[in-house]
C-alpha cells in the first residue's frame, strides 16, 4: 500500500483599508451679545457626535459663555475641535444715523472711561481702525463705521455733526462717512 499524503498550502493575505479621520473645523472663538444664540456645525455627515453638552447631534445652539467641544467619530478615527463663545451685555445706544462729509472726522464715545471700545469699518472680519473712546481719521471715501464697545451702556457724539447709529450685535453702525 502506497501512502499518499497531500498537502494543501493556504496563503493568507490581509489588507486594511485607510480611512481619514474626521476633520472638524467650529470656526474662531466668538463674541455675541445676550439674548443671541449661535448654531455650532461639526460638519461630517453621517458621522457620530458628543458635544461638551453633552448632545449627540451634528449641530447645536448655544446661547451661554463658556467653552465648547465635539467630538466627531467616523470610520477613520476621532477627532476634537473646540471653540469659546463669549456672551457679553449688549451696550444701549439711544442714536440715529448719521452722514458726515469725508475728510478730517472726529467721532467721540461719552461712556465708561474705563471701557474698552474697539472701530471698525464692519460689523464682523472688518479692518480694525482705532481703540478707545475717540477716533480721528481721515476718510476719503463712504465707509460706515461699528464700534464694538465692552461696556453697558455708552453715548456716541461726532466732534462736528449730531450723535449717530444704530445698534447691531455687539457692533453699533455709528456713522456713514461720505467721501
Amino acid at each position: 500500500m502506497r501512502n499518499i499524503c497531500l498537502s494543501f498550502f493556504f496563503f493568507f493575505c490581509t489588507f486594511s483599508l485607510l480611512f481619514a479621520q474626521p476633520i472638524v473645523n467650529l470656526g474662531n472663538d466668538t463674541t455675541v451679545c445676550n439674548g443671541s444664540s449661535v448654531l455650532f456645525n461639526a460638519g461630517n455627515n453621517g458621522a457620530s457626535f458628543i458635544w461638551s453638552t453633552g448632545e449627540t447631534t451634528q449641530t447645536i445652539s448655544v446661547n451661554n459663555s463658556g467653552t465648547y467641544w465635539v467630538d466627531v467619530t467616523n470610520v477613520g478615527g476621532t477627532s476634537r475641535d473646540s471653540i469659546v463663545l463669549s456672551v457679553i451685555d449688549s451696550a444701549i445706544f439711544i442714536v440715529r444715523d448719521t452722514v458726515i462729509c469725508g475728510g478730517l472726522v472726529s467721532l467721540s464715545i461719552n461712556g465708561d472711561p474705563n471701557g474698552t471700545y474697539f472701530w471698525w469699518d464692519a460689523p464682523s472680519s472688518g479692518n480694525l481702525l482705532g481703540t478707545g473712546q475717540q477716533l480721528n481719521k481721515t476718510f476719503f471715501s463712504d465707509t460706515t463705521l461699528y464700534i464694538e464697545s465692552r461696556v453697558v451702556s455708552a453715548q456716541l457724539s461726532a466732534g462736528r455733526t449730531a450723535p449717530g447709529g444704530t445698534a447691531s450685535g455687539n457692533y453699533y453702525s455709528v456713522s456713514t462717512i461720505s467721501g
